[in-house]
């Protein structure tokens, strides 16, 4: 397993730009070593949630982004990227809208609703 990261390295955004130092690469069918109990479905790069107290026991892991499926660019999950089976960025679900599900389309939208992005 990969050691934990220098607080310097950070993940980017590729969309938006925004960025944010990073504890920890996970692998797809990996946990994170302060939380064993979840098993990402996708590469992700996470931060600990120290929010909900001091103890590290109660670290939770945050996941901040990934690789888009398709593209492969870098996108934060909050504003710039949906999962669906995989994660798509929303560059790559507007270009191939037409043969996307509601599901997807409706979360698209969602994005492109809120003026932040």
């Amino acid at each position: 397993m990969e050691a934990e990261r220098d607080a310097s390295e950070s993940f980017s955004c590729a969309i938006c730009g925004w960025h944010a130092p990073f504890s920890r690469h996970v692998r797809s069918g990996e946990s994170p070593p302060f939380h064993a109990g979840i098993v990402y479905r996708e590469d992700v790069w996470v931060v600990r949630d120290t929010t909900r107290g001091p103890v590290p026991a109660d670290d939770r892991p945050l996941a901040v982004g990934s690789a888009c499926g398709l593209c492969g660019s870098l996108v934060c999950h909050v504003s710039c990227s949906v999962f669906f089976g995989k994660r798509l960025c929303k560059n790559c679900c507007g270009a191939h809208r037409s043969i996307l599900p509601a599901e997807v389309l409706h979360a698209l939208d969602t994005l492109q609703a809120n003026p932040e992005n």
